[in-house]
């Protein structure tokens, strides 16, 4: 996790964890992953604003995910503690679960929402290669208004 970037709603611990699951969704390869996107800290954000109704399914999500990571790892002390290959076992299992779906979800808007946003301050937009013009063109080419009875 980012230092000195203190996290509102998750707890150091639960940061950490998420940090590590997302950065399994979204690795780090030649380009930048969730984890240098600041993910997490984006998730944080939005269970403190637009989507604070989610704060439960991640409470209920990460206590779920830890006592999976505990049957199938037994002696694990966190997610953030697995090897990358524990990680993509544990998130394959609950891979069919409405939490992970919310999870990929979040990291998702995370990686690819404008910093403005609170989204990636690289620009995981860039990733794929769109550039925001930021400027507005008619759906459908030149809407002309004489063909709806009008003077112009």
């Amino acid at each position: 996790m980012k230092a000195g970037k203190a996290t509102t709603f998750l707890d150091p611990l639960t940061a950490l964890d998420l940090e590590a699951l997302t950065s399994e969704i979204i690795p780090t390869t030649e380009t930048p992953g969730a984890k240098e996107a600041g993910v997490v800290h984006f998730i944080d954000r939005a269970l403190t604003t637009f989507d604070r109704e989610y704060q439960p399914a991640y409470r209920e999500g990460m206590a779920g995910i830890n006592a999976k990571r505990a049957e199938m790892f037994p002696g694990s002390a966190s997610c953030a503690a697995l090897t990358s290959a524990q990680r993509i076992a544990l998130l394959t299992d609950i891979e069919a679960t409405p939490f992970f779906s919310l999870l990929r979800t979040h990291t998702m808007m995370g990686f690819l929402a404008e910093p403005i946003y609170g989204g990636n301050p690289a620009g995981g937009y860039r990733t794929l290669g769109f550039e925001p013009a930021h400027s507005y063109k008619p759906p459908f080419g030149w809407y002309d208004d004489k063909a709806n009875g009008g003077d112009n």
